[in-house]
């Protein structure tokens, strides 16, 4: 099962999709650093980042690694959980809730919600 939780999430199945992150894995599902700031920056509205992501994933599509990473984590979390983390607080508007959405969409995995 996939969840999501903030950052300081510890757990063992913990995957950072953040545009920070250290793995280049967790990185291929985190959003440009101008969404990033547009959002903050109140520059650019929550539904123009939401195509802007969606936008980017559908385009990552052509990436063989990308492919691969996303497959691997839609196999991944029929046996095993993870937990994908960014630095949003629960609750707020957020990529991870968005690519669960995108994936949930493409690849049915199962949801079981945000970790404390």
């Amino acid at each position: 099962m996939i969840y999501t939780a903030q950052y300081r999430y510890s757990g063992v199945d913990r995957l950072d999709i953040t545009v920070m992150g250290k793995w280049s894995t967790g990185k291929m599902w985190a959003p440009t650093w101008d969404m990033v700031n547009g959002v903050k920056k109140g520059t650019m509205s929550e539904i123009e980042y939401t195509q802007q992501y969606y936008e980017l994933l559908n385009s990552r599509w052509h990436d063989t690694n990308f492919v691969e990473a996303t497959m691997n984590l839609v196999n991944k979390v029929k046996d095993h959980d993870v937990t994908l983390v960014c630095f949003c607080p629960a609750g707020n508007f957020c990529h991870r809730t968005l690519l669960i959405t995108w994936l949930q969409c493409n690849w049915s995995v199962l949801y079981g919600g945000e970790r404390e």
